[in-house]
């Protein structure tokens, strides 16, 4: 999920994302305003779904750093959580071109 404009930090970690594209991941982008009906109380969890049958949740302590992680191998958290966001992510924008039509162009702008 993306909010824009990208930060400065979030530039940095979409060049990574793009290099996982490159070896072939499928990275989508999703914008925050295509999940805010996901999100009255709280913003969305940082999920990493790797199958019906392995989930991590990616922890933040309150000063909002990474803290770790929780392995989630129990499909009837995960089901929902693919029938939720799937469709989400189909909806969501390839990488590469969200990367070459928003950072690139920036990083491009930066350094020139």
């Amino acid at each position: 999920m993306v909010e824009e404009p990208p930060t400065l930090y979030l530039h940095w970690e979409l060049n990574a994302l793009k290099v996982r594209a490159q070896a072939g991941e499928q990275c989508r982008i999703v914008l925050a305003d295509h999940v805010v009906e996901f999100e009255p109380a709280h913003p969305l969890p940082e999920l990493v779904i790797f199958g019906p049958h392995l989930m991590y949740e990616v922890l933040y302590n309150e000063a909002g750093r990474w803290q770790g992680g929780r392995r989630i191998t129990d499909s009837a958290v995960i089901q929902p959580c693919l029938s939720h966001l799937t469709p989400v992510y189909l909806e969501g924008e390839e990488l590469t071109s969200y990367f070459e039509r928003t950072v690139a162009t920036r990083e491009g702008h930066l350094a020139g």
